[in-house]
């Protein structure tokens, strides 16, 4: 049980960081394909939390306390994701920069949110115990670092319209 609950986590978690990133690209997708991504990412992503949720309680007794603190600390964390996560669907066409603000804050906590879980994992084998959380932590900062410049990216006016503005008359030039 806890074996299958693990590979639907995981693959959720895959759907779900790539649903993140194709909604975080700088170039806005047509509102419809926008809005069905934010669906698959809020779907992915509270499919996710609930296989983890299911996992951690199964597997709990056999593992040692830190790893369960770990884990613990990843299903709050992946709540949270699932909540924005489902707040992204309604801004996720883009229409005004307030809206890009709302989908890279709650889009981007998802991708910070999911990098940082997939290297928390990663740490428990790899890393000596005082460093398993310090890795997601450099993880997160450099994940912020990303959805910041894709935000600035987003905002910023696309090379075409600035050129059509001028062309009518308004914008920069």
């Amino acid at each position: 049980m806890h074996a299958t609950l693990i590979a639907v986590h995981a693959a959720a978690a895959v759907v779900s960081l790539v649903a993140a990133v194709l909604l975080l690209l700088p170039r806005p997708l047509p509102a419809r394909a926008a809005r069905a991504l934010a669906l698959v990412l809020a779907v992915s992503t509270g499919l996710m939390t609930a296989t983890l949720v299911g996992a951690v309680t199964v597997g709990w007794a056999g593992r040692p306390a830190a790893a369960n603190g770990v884990f613990a600390a990843l299903t709050v964390l992946a709540v949270a994701a699932t909540a924005c996560a489902v707040a992204a669907v309604p801004v996720a066409a883009r229409r005004d920069t307030g809206q890009v603000d709302r989908l890279f804050a709650r889009g981007g906590f998802v991708l910070i949110t999911q990098c940082a879980g997939l290297a928390a994992v990663a740490a428990l084998d790899a890393v000596p115990g005082w460093a398993v959380a310090a890795v997601p932590v450099a993880v997160v900062l450099v994940a912020r670092e990303v959805v910041q410049r894709l935000r600035r990216a987003a905002r910023a006016p696309r090379a075409g319209a600035v050129r059509a503005g001028r062309a009518q008359g308004r914008g920069p030039g």
